[in-house]
């Protein structure tokens, strides 16, 4: 996705690097592939997922779309395979913010030790039979 072209995704990104960085200064520590994550890594990392999973809430909740629509890439070379673009039709920060916070404040501080596990219940969602699996498996994603 590219942030310049979203105001709204680069808001989001910001936030999730606050509210990351919060964390990490009370002591907390995000991980991934068993490497300790500063707060910019895991925002680009793992915005695709919160974003995913926090649609799926507003959409559950009657509340329609976030404005983004979610794909798995065929290869994970540049990070997580989850890709997000905007569809039509702007959707405001603060339409989408409370969403972020909730996922974050749920789903990504219980997963923060292992991300991978937030990237495949977020993967899961655009295609339900994805399976993360470690690498030397017959796998879907290498780790």
């Amino acid at each position: 996705m590219d942030m310049s072209v979203d105001d709204a995704g680069h808001q989001l990104k910001r936030l999730l690097i606050g509210l990351v960085d919060q964390e990490i200064i009370k002591g907390k520590e995000f991980v991934y592939d068993s490497g300790k994550l500063y707060a910019d890594e895991v925002a680009d990392l793992m915005l695709p997922s919160v974003l995913c999973l926090a649609s799926d809430v507003a959409v559950r909740l009657g509340l329609g779309s976030l404005g983004y629509q979610f794909s798995l890439a065929q290869s994970a070379a540049d990070g997580l395979p989850l890709v997000m673009q905007r569809a039509d039709g702007a959707v405001a920060f603060s339409k989408v913010a409370p969403f972020v916070v909730e996922i974050f404040d749920g789903e990504m501080m219980d997963c923060r030790l292992d991300l991978a596990r937030l990237f495949e219940t977020a993967a899961r969602l655009v295609n339900p039979e994805f399976v993360l699996r470690a690498a030397g498996d017959d796998n879907d994603l290498e780790l």
